[in-house]
């Protein structure tokens, strides 16, 4: 459970244009959710996240991978390459009785947004979905810049299937 966190990145190189680094590609990440790491014992690998931002130039904000289920409330992220990345891994998360291997990822994000940067939301993957409830996409494809330019908006970037991935946006 976290709560009431902010993680702030940067680029190692800066410049006036690029204040945070965003062109370089190498700002720390947000977070990695990766039920295949998860202690044996825990019967659902699952993360909760309220009043989270994560400022993340031009690096991934929240990746989450191998059967995972995550709760987004209230949350933000600025500046990321992908704000929200969903894949279904390869190792997947047993159950404590070996009896299931979940791949893949559920996200539920309710009354939050991804803000500047490349892409809002990526769900790559037969077993990701996504929920998105009262979620707002601000000036997704701007990249670096916060001039809050309607015409840099790129609206195809605000969420993309892939690879039988599905989002649903309310």
């Amino acid at each position: 459970y976290i709560r009431n966190v902010t993680v702030i990145t940067q680029g190692s190189i800066t410049t006036a244009e690029d204040p945070r680094g965003f062109a370089q590609g190498d700002a720390g990440k947000g977070a990695v959710v990766d039920g295949s790491v998860l202690n044996a014992l825990s019967p659902t690998a699952s993360m909760l996240f309220h009043s989270a931002t994560f400022i993340t130039p031009g690096v991934d904000a929240l990746t989450m991978t191998n059967g995972v289920r995550v709760e987004w409330l209230n949350s933000f992220t600025y500046f990321a390459d992908r704000g929200f990345y969903a894949s279904n891994g390869v190792t997947g998360h047993v159950s404590p009785d070996g009896s299931t291997v979940n791949y893949g990822v559920e996200l539920r994000s309710i009354g939050s947004a991804n803000v500047y940067g490349n892409y809002g939301a990526i769900a790559d993957g037969s077993d990701c979905i996504m929920y998105l409830i009262q979620h707002n996409f601000a000036y997704i494809g701007t990249q670096y810049k916060s001039d809050n330019d309607p015409n840099d908006v790129i609206e195809e970037q605000q969420w993309d299937d892939l690879n039988g991935g599905k989002i649903y946006v309310t």
